[in-house]
């Protein structure tokens, strides 16, 4: 079985976190299972042509 669950700072991803560890995670198939966790975080737009400079 192979589970993945995004996070980010909020509690309710912490919450989802935690519940797919209590009801998804099962130790007698600790051989077969694989948790993949991602932390994503926000986009922060840049206006077009930032970081660019011309002279």
């Amino acid at each position: 079985m192979k589970i993945l669950v995004a996070i980010d700072e909020s509690e309710g991803s912490l919450y989802a976190l935690q519940w797919a560890l209590e009801h998804l995670y099962l130790p007698e198939t600790e051989g077969s299972a694989a948790i993949t966790i991602v932390h994503v975080q926000p986009h922060t737009a840049v206006p077009a042509g930032a970081g660019k400079c011309f002279f």
